[in-house]
């Protein structure tokens, strides 16, 4: 009998080898452009820094522990704060590549200084109102009077400033001045008597919020747009009357 003939259709060892050999190499170089591509997208993480910052010796930090008194913009390149040099509280601004801060005239009285999210305005609460400068120093501008005292403030995306006049409440006011919007007020049936430093959590449509109330500050959060409250985790405080004493589980 003769030796079986072998069909010309038919894939020989080394065809096959050919075929497998360019399937792996087509999947090489998917591998490698999804891995270009996540390299080049992936984010990178933010560095920490730690420095100190020596006031002089004619200055002292000054204003309200309610409102704050540091500000750091969000790209972390300049500081704002309040400090007296020479027995009148008023802003001080700093790059933090300088090495000295510089008093900012017509701010007497400033307390709770915050950015904007640029970093090119610095907003502040003065003398019964809510004022904002710019990072070169012109002179202030008032935003909207307050009826009580200052107690935080945050400026947010949309170019509107959300504070706390701490008795009457949180409100909501335009960046450029106007009528404030009223938020929401203590809930003198749980106890609370002011609401302070309002803070935006990720996606801007909820605030962090302290409350006081006699038996302690708690933290709590306020939907902006359904106006609910809720969220009070639990408050060990050394000093029941004040928030920086207070670890929060």
């Amino acid at each position: 009998m003769g030796e079986p003939e072998v069909s010309a259709s038919e894939p020989q060892p080394t065809r096959r080898r050919g075929i497998a050999a360019a399937a792996f190499a087509l999947a090489l170089g998917v591998l490698a452009g999804v891995l270009r591509v996540w390299s080049t997208t992936k984010p990178t993480p933010a560095e920490v820094v730690r420095f100190t910052i020596d006031l002089p010796l004619d200055q002292k930090l000054s204003g309200s522990g309610l409102a704050g008194i540091v500000a750091i913009s969000r790209d972390g390149g300049r500081i704002a704060y309040t400090a007296e040099p020479d027995g009148a509280a008023r802003l001080h601004l700093r790059a933090m590549d300088a090495f000295e801060a510089r008093p900012v005239s017509a701010t007497e009285g400033a307390v709770g200084p915050f950015f904007s999210p640029d970093g090119e305005w610095i907003g502040f609460f003065a003398n019964g109102n809510l004022q904002k400068i710019s990072w070169n120093g012109e002179r202030p501008s008032t935003i909207c009077p307050i009826s009580g005292f200052a107690g935080g403030a945050f400026w947010n995306e949309d170019d509107q400033i959300i504070y706390a006049d701490p008795t009457f409440g949180l409100f909501r006011v335009s960046a450029s001045g106007g009528v404030p919007e009223f938020l929401t007020q203590p809930d003198s049936k749980n106890g609370e008597y002011n609401l302070l430093n309002p803070q935006p959590l990720p996606g801007g449509d909820v605030l962090l919020i302290t409350m006081r109330t006699m038996e302690g500050p708690r933290f709590g959060v306020h939907q902006l747009e359904t106006g609910e409250r809720g969220g009070e985790p639990h408050a060990l405080c050394a000093d029941r009357f004040r928030r920086s004493s207070c670890l929060y589980t």
